[in-house]
């Protein structure tokens, strides 16, 4: 998991990776520190990092949550085993992270 611009090869610091997003999950166009080529994070593996998080952290927060003991009781592995899974795409779309080169403003969304 390397992280570097596609048109020079410079390996960024995550402190120039954070240029390009923000808290709240969207993707954000930043210069290259080096060639000044304009970035942005690739669509698919971004989107997907933060939807698998989020729907991981829901569930985990809805098995303790939940006001009936002996539902989650009963369906523990099913919520475990859906847990798993989540994490693993999560990790692998975070794996596949890369810098897509900005062609024009309307490719943003």
């Amino acid at each position: 998991m390397v992280f570097e611009c596609p048109s020079c090869d410079y390996r960024m610091s995550w402190v120039e990776r954070w240029e390009f997003s923000n808290l709240i999950g969207i993707r954000q166009e930043a210069p290259c520190p080096k060639c000044r080529t304009h970035l942005i994070w690739a669509k698919v593996p971004f989107r997907m990092v933060h939807i698998t998080s989020i729907i991981t952290f829901s569930l985990m927060l809805g098995m303790y949550i939940w006001p009936g003991i002996e539902f989650y009781m009963d369906h523990f592995s099913i919520f475990l085993f859906v847990l798993i899974i989540l994490a693993g795409l999560t990790l692998i779309s975070t794996l596949d992270m890369k810098f897509e080169i900005v062609e024009s403003k309307d490719e943003l969304a």
